[in-house]
């Protein structure tokens, strides 16, 4: 089959256009991507900072200069960093500053969560709450761990047990 001069000149505009469009689809999407890298840098960095402000009031209340946190007083975080916060300053602290740091993840609402996560399906996730539930007191706490002793992955039976 040969094609006349005006249709092949009428399929080469059209293939020409579409690969025009497709350079821009891609253009567009390369965009978006460069952009979503662009706004998780500046969340990551807002974060960042965020997380060293709250670091610094928490220490401040530890040491009895800053004011009594309740949690309106620290920026807002997610629930995860903070309580990787206050894991990695419970790691520093003794006596009653850890005291008064549990007492603090006990009214962000820290323990509740670590008892959520300490039912997932997954054991590394159960592991990391066993271990961070240590530094709190209570029943809820202790029950919880209790039952971690006979769960079905030893690494969390484990940390239970030294929790």
């Amino acid at each position: 089959m040969i094609l006349s001069a005006p249709a092949v000149e009428a399929l080469s505009r059209l293939i020409w256009q579409f690969t025009l469009l497709l350079v821009l689809l891609a253009l567009v999407v390369v965009l978006l991507l460069v952009l979503r890298r662009f706004v998780a840098e500046l969340r990551g960095e807002g974060l960042a900072r965020a997380r060293e402000q709250a670091r610094r009031l928490i220490l401040a209340h530890l040491r009895g200069d800053g004011p009594p946190l309740d949690g309106r007083e620290l920026p807002a975080l997610p629930t995860d960093y903070l309580i990787e916060l206050v894991d990695e300053l419970a790691q520093m602290v003794r006596g009653e500053g850890r005291d008064r740091l549990a007492a603090l993840g006990e009214r962000l609402g820290l323990v509740d969560r670590l008892l959520h996560v300490l039912r997932s399906w997954r054991p590394g996730l159960r592991v990391e709450a066993a271990r961070r539930l240590a530094i709190y007191r209570g029943e809820r706490v202790e029950e919880a761990l209790r039952e971690a002793l006979s769960d079905r992955a030893p690494q969390v039976r484990v940390a239970a047990a030294t929790a």
